[in-house]
């Protein structure tokens, strides 16, 4: 059965007049076979895959009166539980807290609260904050209401293993790259455009002022005790990753719009020779995660200068991000590497191509190679205390007064961490050296704690289940 959009819309309207009267119970909204329905936590809501803008008015759960809703309250504390580095609140604060919210939405009192800047090891001050766990809550209830609006705002790739994956899939033959070395989207965001984006899709005026309220909230820096209140959001917020994706999402249909229409490819010879490779068309990729993006320029260095100069013009106009002309940078792939979340992109070049015969020479010429930065990660590793220089690991003393197998769990997490992350590159040998640092920094460590020598430590735990995989160096990603 094909699900058309006057079935659509009439599934939604059947959807809002059951849920204003109450018979329709809230975690059993369907849209039949065109949409799906969102059960726990955050998949509460009835939604629907790619839903056009024209349609977006009609979404009944995209209104204010939603937070007067008890239970979206609940569903946002579960998840809020559920996640890392969050505070666990009991049920008291169901009893307490969300009944005077919602009194305070009803009445349009609920203010949210400034949040304090965090300042970082080297006294730079940077917005990254963490909002009250009140605000925390009302920020997640404005997400969920929010996010099925934008489903089209977020990107593709829903991980930034996937984006690194479909760059070296579908960039081969790249020769130019544009990035922009930006001083930070989400402390240039400005509000007013994101409230003309938001105001563009949802039509409820008092959603939209509860969105102006979370702004101007701000942020108090902890230094001058001056409030924020005319661009950017903390990164510690529960909306940023949902505006950053809001904000760019006019930026990525219009690039795409452009690279489609600069994009001149012609009909190439199944076996051609190397010397003819690359030299069919032009093309123009762009690719992003949160508020990370890259564009990719098969073409003259003319080509990839009037796309950086077009893309500039929209960002500094559209966007207001004021980015200046010293930040764009064109870097020719083939010799020079490029970083892309925390990945370095480049390509095989023609020297190496040369080297090859016959039809893997066809296939390696532009083909893009990962690489893990080593020797960044290795100076991360120093700065954090893992290592005394690149070449000898230490002990972590403030990790001595834990329990043998809690400082093994920590430094086996951080070693698959980096196994999983860096699960697309091309050059994982490498990362050896990273996994011997950690390992011996774990010696070390475990040395320091019981008063032995590392012979004496392998000599115990050799054979010891609990100990020896880890010791010998057998650590899998699973």
């Amino acid at each position: 059965m094909h699900f058309t959009s006057r079935m659509l819309r009439a599934s939604v309207r059947r959807i809002g007049r059951a849920w204003e009267s109450g018979t329709l119970s809230r975690f059993a909204a369907g849209l039949g076979e065109g949409g799906f329905c969102r059960k726990q936590g955050s998949k509460w809501l009835a939604t629907v895959p790619d839903l056009n803008p024209d349609r977006q008015e009609s979404l009944w759960f995209c209104k204010y009166a939603t937070f007067f809703d008890p239970d979206i309250y609940e569903a946002a504390r579960r998840n809020l539980s559920k996640r890392k580095k969050k505070v666990t609140v009991s049920d008291a604060f169901a009893r307490s807290a969300i009944p005077r919210v919602i009194e305070q939405m009803k009445d349009r009192s609920f203010q949210f609260q400034p949040i304090e800047d965090e300042i970082s090891a080297g006294g730079k001050l940077k917005r990254f904050g963490t909002p009250s766990f009140t605000d925390q809550v009302v920020q997640e209830v404005f997400r969920l209401i929010l996010e099925p609006v934008f489903l089209n705002a977020r990107p593709q790739e829903h991980s930034a293993q996937a984006t690194l994956r479909r760059v070296q899939r579908t960039w081969t033959g790249t020769t130019w790259v544009i990035t922009a070395k930006t001083p930070g989207l989400l402390d240039n965001l400005d509000h007013s455009v994101l409230g003309n984006i938001i105001m563009s899709a949802v039509k409820d005026q008092q959603l939209l002022d509860l969105y102006w309220k979370l702004v101007h909230a701000g942020l108090v820096s902890t230094a001058h005790q001056e409030r924020h209140n005319l661009t950017g959001v903390s990164k510690g917020g529960i909306l940023w990753p949902l505006f950053t994706n809001i904000y760019l999402s006019g930026f990525d249909v219009w690039v795409k719009e452009y690279a489609s229409n600069m994009s001149d490819p012609r009909p190439t010879l199944k076996h051609k020779p190397v010397s003819n490779v690359g030299n069919d068309g032009t093309k123009v990729h762009y690719i992003r995660y949160g508020d990370q993006w890259v564009v990719g320029v098969e073409g003259p260095k003319s080509l990839a200068v009037q796309v950086g100069d077009e893309i500039r013009s929209y960002l500094n106009g559209n966007l207001k991000l004021q980015i200046e002309d010293d930040c764009f940078t064109i870097s020719h792939l083939p010799s020079e590497k490029v970083k892309f979340l925390g990945v370095m992109i480049g390509a095989r070049d023609r020297k190496y191509v040369e080297s090859l015969v016959g039809e893997r020479a066809r296939r390696a010429y532009g083909r893009i190679v990962l690489e893990a930065p080593i020797n960044e990660i290795v100076t991360t590793l120093v700065d954090q205390g893992f290592a005394l220089n690149p070449e000898f690991p230490r002990g972590m003393s403030a990790w001595i007064h834990l329990e043998a197998e809690e400082i093994l769990r920590r430094y086996t997490h951080i070693m698959k961490g980096l196994m999983e992350y860096y699960s697309e590159v091309d050059n994982k040998n490498m990362m050896r050296r990273v996994f011997w640092i950690l390992r011996f920094s774990a010696v070390f460590t475990l040395c320091r704690k019981w008063r032995m020598s590392t012979r004496a430590l392998f000599k115990k735990l050799a054979n010891d289940p609990r100990y020896g995989d880890f010791l010998k160096g057998r650590i899998t990603s699973r």
